[in-house]
This record gives C-alpha cells, structure tokens and sequence, in this order.
C-alpha cells in the first residue's frame, strides 16, 4: 500500500531529519474503497501509512513500523482533501502532523526501525 501511497505525493522537502509533503488522495485511491460508503473517508492506517511513505523518502530507506507510540485523530480527510505532512525523526522516533488549511488532522508518534522490509 505504501508504494502507492507515495504515487499521491505531490511535492516533497526535507532538510536533515525533518521534511513536509503535500498530499492529495483522489475519489478512486483504494483506501476509500468501503470506508464508507456514500461517505468516504481516509481510514487512519492510510494516514499512518502515509507517515511512513514520506519517512521512507527523508531517510531514503524503508522504515517499519514498530510500535505506534501515540496516534491522535483530529478530524476526517475526505477524497480531493489537500494533506500536508510534517514529520522529523530522531532517534528511531518519528513524530508527524497531518495538516489540512493549516489544521491539524492527526498527530502521530511512532517508534520505527530503518532498512527492514516488512512486505
């Protein structure tokens, strides 16, 4: 799922440790598909899986997940919903907001491990 996640990146900026991206899911991305119907919205594995796709860019590595330290889901994103992605990681920790307008979305922390393939 995280590969095509990444296809929705529409722009990406890192410095160092941190890095922010835009996102925009389409009514046809396959995590709306029967959540729910009539009423479509980005389940939150989508949106932690969205996390790890942009981590995986910033350390041009694949991060596993390890243990989702803290997730806080603020409001729903629905299909054509503009995302932007803060995260930074340090650590093995990785800290990320889902931003809409420049409100938060969710905030997630989550303990990662770099170079692993988790299928």
């Amino acid at each position: 799922m995280r590969q095509t996640i990444d296809q929705y990146v529409k722009s990406f900026s890192a410095n160092e440790n941190e890095a922010t991206a835009t996102v925009v899911f389409d009514p046809d991305f396959m995590g709306f598909q029967g959540h729910f119907p009539d009423n479509p919205i980005l389940p939150g594995v989508c949106q932690i899986s969205l996390v790890l796709a942009v981590a995986d860019r910033l350390t041009q590595s694949r991060q596993s997940l390890c243990e989702i330290v803290n997730a806080k889901f603020l409001s729903v994103v629905q299909p054509n919903q503009p995302l932007t992605v803060e995260c930074s990681l340090a650590n093995h920790i990785l800290r990320a907001k889902l931003l809409t307008k420049n409100n938060r979305v969710a905030e997630f922390k989550l303990r990662v491990k770099s170079g692993v393939d988790d299928g």
